[in-house]
């Protein structure tokens, strides 16, 4: 497997999830992956490829984020046609991921999930009536 390559900031993260939050190594290894994806995806589409490795990305970067960046990253996992499913577990990942930035490293000044809806799931068994 493939050894993945992520900055200090977030594995500062999943030190902090294994030690403080005592969360399974298949989820923060879940978790990590997401990241992964969000930090390639706003490598190549915000920052035009500016950086070589999403490794040499900083906190610094991550600040100038928008709420628009995570919709977009969102919107582009529903056009590569992930589940439903899949993309709200995404979506709560990086939820953690600026959380953490947040309230824990105090490194971004604003919550960018404040604004943030969560897709929901549906359930299967449901009769809709129309009048």
């Amino acid at each position: 497997m493939n050894k993945i390559v992520i900055p200090k900031f977030v594995t500062d993260l999943t030190n902090y999830l294994i030690a403080i939050k005592n969360l399974s190594e298949v989820y923060i290894d879940n978790m990590t992956i997401t990241i992964q994806q969000f930090l390639e995806f706003i490598n190549v589409h915000k920052f035009k490829n500016k950086y070589k490795s999403i490794q040499d990305m900083s906190l610094n970067d991550i600040r100038l984020l928008k709420n628009s960046d995570i919709y977009s990253f969102i919107f582009f996992l529903a056009k590569s046609h992930y589940k439903l499913n899949s993309r709200i577990v995404k979506t709560e990942h990086l939820r953690t991921f600026f959380d953490y930035l947040f309230t824990i490293k105090h490194s971004l000044f604003t919550e960018p999930f404040k604004k943030i809806n969560t897709e929901k799931r549906i359930e299967k068994n449901y009769l809709i009536i129309y009048h």
